[in-house]
């Protein structure tokens, strides 16, 4: 008895040492989400942080400083973001606030037009906390690729929902539409539709009520005319990173 004893506590402590348990009862899992789960799979990792550091809630507020709203707000550029007109349409200020806590302002609106349904504003961001998400381009997208939709839906920071791409459309006054059925409640308007591996392919508008699971986002060649336009009206725009070839078609 006394050496079965000996053996089951042995393999105790085996499992108990597997699973990151020391004899005190104290679990030894590392701080870091990085080195725990999944970690040879960069494309969850990249997922994450586009969700920490590239898509932020956007607060809006009237002139008398009260919250009117919110949605969500991507940032394409050191100091640029993009969100859709009619999260902001009306407001004074907007904030964007990250899943971690931090804040960026908003300090212009630079371009903002109902259609298609986009504005561009220009931030404010002291403590480096906002990170430029990477362009993929939309012809390389094609029907029952998977893509994830990230937003704060229903005011819940980085919420995220997966599904396919169910097509393209172009909708009755021209704008270039992604469907998908990535689930998105109130909140998503303004957040990103990535790929596999974290990049943009375009920007959540709306749903269809009346349908199940059709959600739309306006595509980047939507998005670039858009800024190429702003551009040509003369106002400074930085840099708008595209990923590479090889890193597109690696699924």
């Amino acid at each position: 008895m006394k050496t079965i004893a000996i053996t089951l506590t042995c393999l105790i402590l085996a499992v108990a040492a597997l699973a990151g348990v020391t004899n005190e009862g104290v679990v030894l899992m590392q701080t870091s989400w990085e080195k725990n789960a999944w970690p040879n799979d960069t494309r969850r990792l990249n997922i994450k942080k586009i969700m920490e550091s590239s898509v932020c809630t956007l607060l809006v507020y009237d002139k008398s400083g009260n919250r009117t709203g919110h949605g969500s707000a991507i940032i394409i550029a050191p100091d640029l973001a993009i969100t859709c007109w009619h999260v902001i349409a009306g407001a004074h200020r907007a904030v964007g606030k990250f899943p971690h806590g931090g804040y960026i302002e908003m300090t212009q609106f630079m371009w903002q037009h109902y259609n298609p349904d986009i504005c561009v504003m220009r931030f404010r961001d002291p403590e480096n906390l906002a990170k430029p998400i990477i362009f993929i381009d939309p012809l390389l997208m094609l029907p029952a690729d998977p893509v994830y939709a990230i937003g704060a839906s229903k005011g819940f920071e980085g919420t995220i929902t997966a599904g396919i791409i169910s097509g393209r459309r172009i909708w009755d006054d021209g704008t270039d539409l992604f469907q998908t059925d990535a689930a998105i409640s109130e909140g998503c308007s303004g957040g990103a539709l990535v790929n596999i591996n974290g990049y943009l392919v375009g920007m959540i508008s709306f749903y269809w009520k009346s349908g199940e699971n059709m959600t739309f986002a306006i595509s980047n060649s939507e998005i670039t005319k858009e800024l190429k336009y702003c551009t040509y009206l003369g106002w400074h725009m930085t840099y708008f990173p595209y990923a590479k070839p090889k890193e597109i078609l690696s699924y």
